[in-house]
C-alpha cells in the first residue's frame, strides 16, 4: 500500500521529468453498492506505474467505515501481474451542500511499466 507522501513524491517526479503519459490499456471498471468508478488511467512512473482514477457515489450512498478499491493488473496473456488495494477517504464520498457531486480519488503503485500492462480492473 502506498502512502499519500510517497504518492506526492512520485507525482512531483513525474511532473519534473515530463513522464506524464498514459498507456494504451483496456480498462475495466466495476461499480457496486451505488458507487461508480468514473475514470481509470495508467501513468508511467519511476520504477513502475501508477493506476489512478476517481469514484463518485450515487444519491443515497452511505460510505462504509473503511472504503477501498481493488486494482488488478493483467499482462497480454491475461495473467495477473499484481493486485493492489487502495483506501479511499470516507469524507470524500459524503454529499453535502458544499459538495453536491462528491468525488474520491484512488492511486495504486504497480511495479510494472505501462508497456507490460494490457488490462486493468478496478472494483
Amino acid at each position: 500500500m502506498m502512502t499519500y507522501k510517497s504518492f506526492l513524491l512520485g507525482l512531483s517526479a513525474l511532473i519534473a521529468t515530463g513522464v506524464f503519459a498514459s498507456a494504451q490499456t483496456a480498462q475495466t471498471t466495476s461499480s457496486g453498492n451505488n458507487l461508480t468508478v468514473t475514470s481509470t488511467r495508467v501513468v508511467k512512473a519511476p520504477g513502475g506505474s501508477f493506476v489512478t482514477g476517481s469514484l463518485q457515489p450515487s444519491f443515497g450512498y452511505t460510505a462504509p467505515s473503511s472504503p477501498h478499491v481493488h486494482v488488478t493488473v493483467y499482462d497480454t496473456n491475461g495473467k495477473i501481474l499484481t493486485e493492489e488495494v487502495d483506501k479511499v477517504g470516507r469524507n470524500q464520498l459524503v454529499r453535502s451542500h458544499l459538495q453536491p457531486r462528491p468525488r474520491a480519488t484512488y492511486v495504486a503503485f504497480v511495479p510494472w511499466n505501462p508497456s507490460k500492462i494490457s488490462r486493468v480492473t478496478v472494483k
